[in-house]
């Protein structure tokens, strides 16, 4: 009976002491979201969308196949701001929204892509750069309300 009580504990220890070391590499401040059709980036600091972390990868979801390539592309870069340096971009991913559907999709860039090399500066998704992913749903609704 003890043994799954064990399990909890460190799991939970465990959960506890790795949020303090991705926090201590940096915190988003701010998301740009640009895309072709847009006059000029949008700015968004809404505390939703910038809350999760570029090393915790919060905002994704799971593996998903690519949208529909008729939806909009949009490019997100996420501002972060290392502990006792200037905040600048980070990391970027491409994001989708399927307004029928409800859903949104993450695009990690893969080695031939525009970003990559950004990325795998700050992490490394072994596996995962190059596909793409659903977006948190909370995560998305908080981008969209700030994208209107």
């Amino acid at each position: 009976m003890r043994k799954p009580r064990t399990v909890v504990i460190v799991v939970a220890a465990l959960a506890v002491s790795f949020a303090p070391g991705l926090s201590a590499k940096g915190r988003t401040v701010k998301v740009t979201v640009s895309s072709p059709s847009a006059v000029q980036p949008i700015d968004i600091t809404d505390p939703t969308v910038i809350a999760p972390t570029v090393w915790g990868g919060e905002f994704i979801g799971a593996r998903t196949s690519e949208p529909d390539r008729s939806l909009m592309r949009y490019r997100l870069a996420f501002h972060v701001e290392p502990p006792r340096e200037k905040a600048r971009v980070m990391y970027t991913v491409s994001y989708v929204r399927d307004p029928r559907k409800g859903t949104a999709f993450i695009y990690l860039p893969g080695p031939s892509d525009e970003g990559y090399r950004l990325n795998i500066g700050t992490i490394y998704r072994d596996g995962q750069d190059g596909r793409w992913f659903l977006a948190e749903p909370n995560w998305s609704a908080a981008l969209n309300a700030a994208m209107r």
